[in-house]
């Protein structure tokens, strides 16, 4: 699948009325413009509201150009948008569900987001380092199955704080 979006020349030619002034304008236009993000509408692109799980594993999949699969989760029905990326991640070893559930309508968490990315990251061949879980003051706070991808993520700087000293796991 081709997933660029030639309806742009260049990423700075566009910007969804929402994007105008929000400080993630540059990056969300380069992923429009390399066809891993969409907008909401045609016009807004809703950057401060929360991700879906199914959203993230599109994100993913696109970024990665994964070859869309059949999803094998009780709750992803295989007519759903996001069906197929949900099945490239998981056919991939990026993402897993629980109890054969995905819950692809759940809000995903910061520390699921880390488990996903640090799965990418070792899909794409590469390692992490350590220590980057120490510097958040909240680091009890986060799920023993998260822990080892959070402290990978923050590590490599794949992902960061809240600014605060925090991680915001939940």
């Amino acid at each position: 699948t081709d997933t660029t979006n030639p309806n742009l020349d260049t990423a700075e030619s566009f910007c969804f009325e929402d994007m105008a002034d929000h400080w993630a304008k540059t990056d969300v236009m380069a992923m429009y413009k390399a066809g891993i993000v969409t907008g909401v509408t045609e016009k807004t692109f809703e950057p401060d509201r929360n991700i879906t799980r199914a959203e993230f594993a599109a994100l993913i999949a696109r970024t990665l150009k994964l070859e869309d699969k059949t999803a094998g989760f009780k709750d992803v029905d295989s007519a759903e948008w996001y069906s197929v990326y949900v099945g490239a991640c998981a056919d991939a070893g990026i993402i897993t569900g629980f109890d054969g559930l995905f819950r692809p309508n759940d809000n995903i968490t910061r520390q699921e987001m880390a488990v996903i990315i640090v799965n990418a990251y070792s899909y794409l061949g590469k390692s992490g380092a350590n220590g980057g879980i120490d510097s958040f003051t909240d680091k009890s706070e986060i799920a023993d199955w998260a822990k080892s991808s959070v402290d990978v993520a923050s590590s490599v700087g794949l992902i960061s704080g809240m600014g605060d000293g925090t991680f915001g796991p939940a």
